[in-house]
C-alpha cells in the first residue's frame, strides 16, 4: 500500500506541474494578445503539448 501511495505522491506532482505550465502559458498568451491586439495568439500559445518526459 506504501509503495501505492508513493506513486500516486509522484503522479499528482507531475500533474500538477503539467497543469501550471498549461495555464501559464496560457495567461502569458492572454496578456500579449491584449497588449499586441493580434487575436488568437492566445489560443496558439495555450495549446496543451507537454513534452515533459
Amino acid at each position: 500500500m506504501e509503495a501505492l501511495l508513493d506513486l500516486y505522491a509522484q503522479t499528482h506532482g507531475m500533474e500538477l506541474t503539467s497543469i501550471f505550465k498549461y495555464g501559464f502559458r496560457l495567461g502569458a498568451g492572454i496578456m500579449v494578445e491584449v497588449l499586441t491586439g493580434e487575436e488568437e495568439l492566445a489560443s496558439k500559445l495555450g495549446t496543451f503539448h507537454d513534452k515533459t518526459p
